[in-house]
Parts: C-alpha cells; sequence; structure tokens
C-alpha cells in the first residue's frame, strides 16, 4: 500500500540520514504534509537545519529549526539560507557563540537577538569591545560587570553605568587585594560603600593598613579587630 511504501521511506531515510528520498513521500495526513515529517526526523538524525529548508508547512519548518539550532553543525552559509528573519538571526546568535566570534552577531537582523549576541559572546570571550555593541545599557552593565571580574580588569569599570561602576570597584579591589582600587568609590555612591570595601579587602588579605582608611569609626574598629582575630588565628 502507499501508507506502507511511505512509511518504508521514511525509516530508511531517517536511517540512512538522507533527506533526498523524502521527496518521495507525498501523502498528506490530518491535513499534515508526511514529507515535512520525514524531513523534520532526517533534520534530528543528523543533525543539520539543511533538511528543514525543505519542510512546506511553516509551523512544522519554524519547529524544526527551533530544535536544531542548539545542537547541529552550524555554518554562516546555513543560517543566511533560513529565510524567516527571526530565526536566522538566532541562527547566527548561537553560530556566534559557538565560535567565540562577536562578528558574526552583526549578520543578525533583529536588533534585539543583535545586540544580545554581541553581550552574550562578550562575555563568553571576555571582550569588552563586544560589549560596546550590545545596544542597551542594561546589557552592556552586564556584559562589561561580567568581564571586568572575570578579567580582574579594573579598567573596565568606568564603562559601567550608575552605581554599578562602584560596585565593580569593589568587587575587582577585593579579587585582587588590592585597597586603593576603593578611593574610586566616590559619590553618588555612599560612603558606606567605600568603607565597605576597605574592610572586605583588609579582612582577605589580611592588613590593617586598609581599615585606617575607612571613615565611619565604628566600621573602623570592627575593621581592626577582625584583622587581629584573623592573625591570632
Amino acid at each position: 500500500s502507499t501508507a506502507a511504501k511511505e512509511k518504508c521511506l521514511h525509516d530508511v531515510a531517517v536511517s540512512a540520514k538522507n533527506p533526498v528520498l523524502c521527496a518521495g513521500i507525498t501523502t498528506q495526513k490530518s491535513g499534515v504534509y508526511q514529507k515535512d515529517l520525514c524531513y523534520r526526523d532526517v533534520a534530528e538524525a543528523i543533525p543539520s537545519i539543511e533538511p528543514c529548508l525543505k519542510i512546506i508547512t511553516q509551523s512544522t519548518r519554524l519547529a524544526c529549526w527551533d530544535s536544531l539550532l542548539g545542537k547541529a553543525e552550524l555554518s554562516e552559509a546555513s543560517c543566511t539560507a533560513i529565510p524567516d528573519e527571526n530565526h536566522s538571526s538566532l541562527c547566527f546568535k548561537t553560530l556566534a557563540l559557538k565560535q567565540g566570534n562577536g562578528e558574526l552577531c552583526a549578520n543578525s537582523t533583529i536588533q534585539s537577538v543583535k545586540n544580545a549576541c554581541y553581550a552574550e559572546v562578550g562575555k563568553a570571550v571576555k571582550n569588552a569591545e563586544y560589549c560596546a555593541l550590545a545596544g542597551t545599557l542594561a546589557l552592556k552593565d552586564g556584559c562589561y560587570t561580567t568581564v571586568a571580574d572575570a578579567d580582574k580588569n579594573a579598567g573596565i569599570c568606568p564603562l559601567i553605568s550608575g552605581m554599578g561602576k562602584f560596585s565593580c570597584y569593589k568587587s575587582v579591589a577585593l579579587a585582587l587585594e588590592d585597597s586603593t582600587l576603593c578611593a574610586n568609590i566616590k559619590p553618588p555612591a555612599s560612603y558606606i560603600m567605600k568603607d565597605e570595601c576597605y574592610s572586605a579587602v583588609a579582612i582577605k588579605i589580611p592588613d590593617a593598613d586598609a581599615c585606617f582608611e575607612i571613615t565611619d569609626d565604628e566600621r573602623l574598629g570592627t575593621c581592626v579587630g577582625s584583622v587581629a582575630g584573623i592573625a591570632l588565628d
């Protein structure tokens, strides 16, 4: 029967990972093109997004791309071949992350995807230049913060907007055990944040000298006491 023949074609196509065989399937079942399911299953078996491109029904085609983007072998050519703008952009983002190449983000035509691409690649490869292209302040700041922390690089902190730059200085100061970086915490940041920075670094080193940069007497005493306690241990 036709059904048995087409099931055989489907099974062989999937087993052989050969989408060409799917073209021999011509029937529909409950309004679904059976060759679409063949192409989908072969795409999963390979895995490759190429067979997805041959799927007739849009919803099935989009679902095929969705399921393959994270696991298929991608290339610039395969991403370009996807006619759906959103999925093509997501393809380039996935490829950029896999290759650690932020230059590929420029191929995303959906701005929000492009911005996220630059931010995520920037974080992954610790490249602040990609962070600068992330579009929104929130994405840029998150990217810069991650890179500064990973590289222990206080030079990136001024690129972060608002209070985030001061949290960056504190984090890097603590990582490098360098209390001089705490001096970069200035208004509109509170003196409390600066004091906390000096205290945290002093206790981590431990070195009471950093405590004496603290402006609040009570915090100063607590810091010196903590460092002394560590020294006694």
